[in-house]
């Protein structure tokens, strides 16, 4: 597939039948690039509102495959995307099957927009729509799951070694309280383990301290382990995103570069809504946290518009707060960044 180039009408659907035109697209495949732009104008809104920017292919039916999103705005919309053309955004489609494309609202399905690429007469009330990619969303689901199911059995072996009578927990029988402590142990370093730990085990002596670390919840790893995340701030450049210090030394990541750190806190493979951030905006925000009552060091920020349906699809990938960015490279009043911290 060296060279392709494809200019369509985009036609506006109300009610559900082919209406006026209300834009084009152009699609160009040249050098291993898929380069996909979208203009519209006159598009009826009453506000500023969110639209997806779909692909479509025939799969038992004419199946929406979400690319991106653009904001349309006082009736006007610019959108561009570049994607593999033999993959496109990992969905296992390629520039060959797309038979359409569509600029549509899942809630709102009649005030969807069509450009057929295939002369096909569909209507919106034929379209499915599958979000980012059916497949993908159903390994995702079935990654979550094994992930709930893991934390269950962490934390059934937690409760199970905290009931494991004293003896089981020491190499040497537990002496008297009037016996003399053992060597190189101190009261102070007794104390440092908390009262719950020494309650639940049945020692009043000796805890070895080798060992304490390993009782002391408060502390979120051992001091003397470099921090994975820091790995990220290596080399970086820092970005001016907020309007306060709250969040500060942010930089841009990817989800590889989150993978890679393997940590049990950030759940790359199963988070669709933070691929999806990354899709669209081709970053993913990483930074600092000031000092805070939640003892959390770190954010991670997916980029979006601020709207209820993102709100919602947040929430339920536990970006449950928005944050509005000043970026000068997103112009937008509604650009900023759903967050978690960490």
């Amino acid at each position: 597939m060296d060279y392709q180039r494809l200019v369509s009408y985009i036609y506006s659907y109300p009610e559900g039948v082919k209406g006026r035109n209300v834009g084009f697209a152009k699609a160009l495949v040249h050098q291993g690039q898929f380069k996909l732009s979208i203009s519209l104008r006159g598009v009826k809104t009453d506000s500023p509102e969110m639209f997806g920017i779909y692909m479509m292919v025939i799969d038992s039916s004419y199946r929406l495959i979400k690319l991106g999103e653009c904001l349309v705005k006082m009736g006007q919309m610019e959108y561009s995307g570049v994607f593999n053309p033999d993959n496109i955004n990992e969905t296992g489609y390629g520039f060959k099957d797309i038979c359409g494309l569509a600029v549509a609202m899942e809630d709102a399905r009649y005030d969807c927009m069509l450009s057929m690429w295939k002369d096909e007469d569909v209507t919106p009330d034929m379209l499915v729509f599958s979000g980012m990619d059916a497949k993908k969303q159903v390994e995702a689901g079935i990654v979550i799951k094994e992930r709930m199911r893991q934390s269950e059995e962490e934390e059934r072996r937690q409760q199970m070694s905290e009931s494991v009578p004293a003896e089981s927990l020491r190499s040497e029988p537990v002496r008297p309280e009037s016996a003399e402590p053992q060597t190189g142990v101190t009261a102070e370093s007794v104390s440092d383990t908390s009262t719950e730990d020494i309650k639940a085990a049945g020692v009043v002596a000796e805890i070895p301290v080798d060992t304490q670390h390993l009782q002391q919840k408060a502390h979120r790893a051992d001091t003397t382990q470099p921090d994975p995340f820091e790995k990220l701030f290596v080399r970086a450049d820092y970005i001016d995103v907020f309007d306060d210090d709250y969040f500060y030394d942010c930089i841009e990541v990817s989800p590889e570069k989150l993978k890679s750190l393997n940590q049990q806190e950030i759940d790359i493979a199963g988070n669709s809504f933070l691929l999806h951030g990354y899709y669209n905006f081709r970053h993913i925000l990483f930074g600092r946290v000031r000092d805070n009552l939640d003892n959390t060091r770190y954010f991670i920020g997916v980029p979006g518009m601020y709207c209820n349906r993102e709100r919602y699809m947040a929430s339920m990938f536990g970006f449950n707060n928005f944050k509005k960015s000043h970026r000068s490279d997103y112009a937008n009043p509604y650009f900023g960044y759903w967050y978690q911290e960490i």
